[in-house]
């Protein structure tokens, strides 16, 4: 059974990457005739949609037929998975630097917001950038310690965990902010589900570093598969129509930078790196089967005694 679910993790793994190769041919074979006229915005393109929204229900269908308890990482994929935050951390780090300088220097606001002088935007963009700082050191931090032990724990990171989320959950809210009331979900889909999926993501990194309440494989996997499409495709997209030269769809796809890769990068790695980790059930189990096994070797020998001090007595 536990073979079984493996299987099922595994192959959810290689069906993200399927899902981020289709999503990035399918975005940059659709974006450029997805221009507006009137308003110059682009759709988001119903085909690359349906096809990402059936991938995502498969992913959990699968993610049900393959749960598993916690699943510890360890081996090559602890390897990998601690390279993937010391370099998340640092892509974080560097975008994170980048953005205030751009914004203290050259007084143009970072990516969701073009301009807003309001208090609350720039508490908000100042918090984002302080807990952008945080998070990039959590992240190294926690890669470091992987390196170090070996394998992830309960506990390997307690707090620390949570300031990935806040910087995410801040860079959501200035989103918020400034888009949603002026764009459609329909031109701003894959926007919305990067920077949602990125958030429930790290929060759910954060309580399995952390050891906070049951995490299962599963559900872990899916967001991590699930991330991993949109946080990669993308920056990929973005990249390909900078290569084409088409600057309008380029900038209309300026929201996903760095930090998404950064984000991709590290689901990327627990979605192959869980399924050839260690189950946390072995360990539970092994002392229930031996005090069994004492028990039913030990009943036999009162029965046998019982008589033998009776005929005696006789």
């Amino acid at each position: 059974m536990q073979r079984t679910n493996r299987s099922i993790l595994k192959g959810m793994a290689w069906l993200s990457v399927g899902l981020t190769t289709a999503a990035v041919l399918l975005r940059g074979w659709l974006l450029p005739s997805l221009r507006d006229g009137e308003t110059g915005l682009f759709a988001s393109g119903g085909v690359a949609v349906m096809l990402l929204l059936l991938g995502l229900v498969a992913l959990a269908v699968l993610a049900f037929l393959g749960k598993e308890p916690r699943v510890e990482i360890t081996g090559k994929g602890g390897l990998w998975l601690a390279i993937s935050l010391l370099i998340g951390g640092g892509l974080l780090l560097v975008s994170d630097l980048w953005e205030c300088w751009v914004w203290l220097a050259m007084g143009e606001l970072p990516p969701p917001q073009a301009a807003d002088d309001t208090v609350l935007g720039i508490v908000a963009l100042i918090l984002q950038l302080l807990c952008g700082f945080l998070g990039s050191l959590a992240l190294v931090r926690l890669g470091l310690v992987l390196l170090s032990e070996g394998a992830t724990r309960r506990g390997m990171a307690a707090w620390s965990g949570l300031a990935p989320v806040l910087w995410m959950w801040f860079r959501l809210a200035r989103y918020e902010m400034s888009y949603i009331s002026a764009v459609r979900l329909s031109q701003s889909f894959f926007d919305v589900m990067m920077f949602v999926l990125e958030l429930l993501f790290l929060f759910k990194l954060a309580r399995y570093t952390a050891g906070a309440g049951k995490v299962n494989a599963g559900s872990l996997q899916f967001l991590a598969c699930s991330t991993a499409v949109f946080s990669l495709s993308g920056p990929l997209v973005r990249l390909a129509m900078y290569f084409v030269g088409d600057a309008e769809a380029f900038l209309a796809s300026r929201l996903a930078g760095l930090p998404d890769v950064a984000v991709g990068l590290v689901a990327l790695a627990i979605a192959f790196a869980l399924p050839v980790g260690e189950s946390t059930v072995q360990s539970v189990s092994a002392p229930e089967e031996e005090e069994s096994e004492t028990e039913a070797f030990s009943l036999p020998e009162t029965e046998l005694v019982l008589p033998l001090e009776e005929a005696s007595e006789e």
